[in-house]
């Protein structure tokens, strides 16, 4: 199975605050991947980095192959990003949920 997104030595933070640290993360395409931690353990940061919404401050993304940086305009166009609604009146009490899909690479997804 490729890997869709590779994070190599990926760091954010914000302020002097640092909210991820990852030195490798590889998810394969089709990949259903969930992710738990406390508050402020930066599972939100990962979604929002994982849809091209931020990037960090050191280290690589990669999607499909190809360095994301200066990409992210042209990617969020097939990535989408949902985070749970605070004043969503049927979501579930407890932790924050969020999901960025696709995981998968689209058939139509050019490869190269």
């Amino acid at each position: 199975m490729s890997v869709l997104y590779a994070l190599r030595d990926v760091i954010q933070r914000y302020e002097d605050r640092v909210i991820l640290n990852l030195p490798v993360l590889d998810v394969p395409a089709g990949t259903i991947l969930g992710l738990a931690g406390p508050n402020g353990g930066g599972k939100s940061t990962l979604l929002r980095l994982l849809a091209f919404l931020e990037s960090p401050v050191s280290g690589e993304v990669r999607f499909d192959g190809r360095p994301t940086l200066g990409r992210e305009i042209e990617l969020r166009q097939i990535i989408s990003y949902f985070p749970r609604s605070r004043t969503c009146s049927n979501a579930p009490s407890g932790p924050t949920w969020a999901m960025a899909c696709p995981f998968a690479a689209s058939p139509t997804w050019p490869r190269g």
